[in-house]
């Protein structure tokens, strides 16, 4: 009788173990709409993560994904949705522009967000309840800006999605101001256009050509930044990507097209290492396709978010928060997160292009 007693009681401890750092993670992403072909992959990495975590930890993990449909009047209502539904942690896998929408409700409530993302310097070094993964857009634009000079440019055109306008005005200011302090006799032009309604790439082009400048930065998403390339391919201009441009999708859309463009990217991009050959390989066999940037940052958020209510519980959002601020530092699966005491992320960037179809750091 003892040892039956015993036996319950050893079981009813691990239920109760399982229990309290088990918990629900509402997931906000494009899966359709314009962002859907760099999104999905960010779902899939996510879902793999607590996958992982549910059959090795024994502990339950259960991913409520949201679609915004790329639109950000939906991000909120699917904020509202999961909340209103009780869950405490989100992971939003959406353009900044979209997570602005409804970052004044989150911050009203008792929530923790984590984003590999939302990279808009509107929200660095707010006292709010997010955890990026990613650095400041600003940071890109400044590499890529001391690229474009050491190629020595002297005009630019810069290429914006208006869709996304937190994001592009970030980025394409950054990257102005960095050149123009270099180069104050830069010419430096714009061309918008609207992602929402099916845009003219021929016109695109067209206006590109008229700008006539030697150097283009494109800030758009992969779809829209492949056909703008087939457009102006004929064209003899360096070609430079904000990482919102950078996926499988360029690749595939863009063909001969993007070969040669440049962008900067973290090093986790491609990975060397035995845990991102582990990661690959499981993701291959899980989706049978190739993983991309954003499905290792959501399957690292996934991660550092479980760890973190596993060590402070799962039922106190602010708790988790100030543990993953407290520890400052999170080994991802090829990327070392470095968070300082607002949650916003530093790592080191690093040039890459597309050569061959595949993308290639540039040494």
């Amino acid at each position: 009788m003892r040892t039956i007693t015993l036996f319950l009681v050893i079981l009813l401890v691990s239920a109760c173990a399982r229990q309290q750092s088990s918990f629900d993670a509402g997931m906000v992403v494009s899966l359709t709409g314009n962002y859907s072909p760099l999104l999905e992959s960010a779902r899939n990495g996510a879902l793999l993560a607590a996958e992982e975590i549910n059959s090795r930890e024994g502990r339950e993990v259960n991913l409520v994904v949201r679609d915004d449909n790329s639109r950000g009047e939906v991000t909120l209502e699917m904020v509202q949705e999961l909340i209103e539904e009780g869950i405490d942690y989100l992971i939003m896998a959406t353009t900044s522009g979209a997570y602005l929408e409804a970052a004044d409700y989150i911050n009203s409530k008792n929530v923790l967000v984590l984003s590999g993302t939302v990279s808009s310097d509107e929200l660095k070094g707010l006292d709010d309840n997010l955890i990026r993964l990613t650095v400041n857009i600003s940071l890109y634009a400044d590499h890529l800006a001391d690229y474009a000079i050491r190629q020595q440019i002297k005009s630019a055109t810069i290429v914006y999605d208006e869709n996304n306008r937190s994001y592009a005005d970030t980025m394409a200011t950054a990257f102005t101001a960095e050149i123009s302090e270099k180069i104050p006799a830069i010419r430096i032009q714009q061309v918008g256009f609207d992602s929402r309604v099916k845009p003219s790439y021929i016109d695109i082009a067209r206006k590109i050509r008229e700008q006539a400048s030697d150097c283009v930065l494109l800030i758009a998403s992969p779809f829209d930044t492949a056909y703008i390339c087939q457009h102006i391919d004929e064209f003899d201009q360096l070609l430079l990507l904000s990482p919102w441009g950078v996926s499988r999708e360029l690749i595939e859309n863009g063909g001969r097209s993007v070969e040669g463009v440049v962008t900067y990217l973290e090093k986790g991009f491609l990975g060397d290492d035995p845990e991102y050959s582990r990661f690959v390989g499981n993701y291959r066999e899980r989706f049978n396709e190739e993983p991309t940037y954003q499905s290792m940052v959501n399957y690292d958020a996934v991660y550092l978010l479980s760890g973190a209510i596993k060590s402070s519980g799962p039922d106190r959002p602010r708790d988790v928060f100030g543990f993953i601020l407290e520890e400052g530092r999170f080994s991802g699966v090829n990327t070392d997160y470095i968070f300082d005491e607002y949650g916003d992320c530093s790592f080191e960037l690093y040039p890459y292009t597309v050569r061959n179809g595949s993308f290639v750091r540039i040494e």
